[in-house]
């Protein structure tokens, strides 16, 4: 991404005063593939954290599972 990275994306999404937009599920897609990384990405805020190359069968396993707890979430609340 040209002007921020992925982790600053998601710092501003989950401090955006917009609940549509703080509450949104992300799943990050990526190279970086370090313990680091992961950790960094799932503190920031991302729902889940998917490393390239990546099987299309999990990944979409993974969305649906994230949008899932997504909807169970805001009927919760």
């Amino acid at each position: 991404m040209p002007r921020i990275n992925g982790f600053q994306l998601i710092r501003r999404l989950r401090e955006s005063e917009d609940p549509t937009l703080a509450l949104l599920p992300i799943i990050m897609l990526t190279a970086r593939q370090g313990e680091h990384d992961v950790i960094e990405g799932l503190k920031t805020g991302a729902d889940d954290y998917v490393i390239k190359p990546f099987s299309p069968d999990e990944l979409a396993a993974r969305v649906q599972t994230t949008l899932w707890r997504a909807n169970k979430q805001r009927s919760a609340d």
